[in-house]
């Protein structure tokens, strides 16, 4: 999820369809950004669910940690398919 254009209208600031309650930037806490890294994939989650025509693809990206494997089972009771890829680019230890 990337940061949300501005808007003129139609959400209100106090409900949860406001873009800027989502947004996060890293810290470099591996624990903040897992979690809210875990926070954005179920966000766009719930949107896929809602949105998706059956047969759909969802794909997201998050920060590892100790929620990866409860995400992946959710996403294996939702999806027929789920494939979880670390790309070679990316550190094999984090700090």
């Amino acid at each position: 999820m990337s940061a949300p254009w501005p808007q003129t209208h139609g959400f209100s600031i106090k409900t949860l369809s406001n873009p800027y309650i989502r947004m996060m930037n890293t810290s470099g806490i591996a624990f903040k950004d897992h979690a809210g890294s875990m926070d954005l994939c179920h966000a766009a989650l719930s949107f896929a669910s809602d949105t998706l025509k059956p047969g759909g693809n969802f794909v997201c990206k998050f920060y590892q940690g100790a929620e990866d494997k409860a995400f992946e089972a959710l996403l294996k009771k939702m999806f027929a398919k789920v494939h979880r890829e670390k790309p070679e680019s990316s550190r094999s230890v984090s700090f």
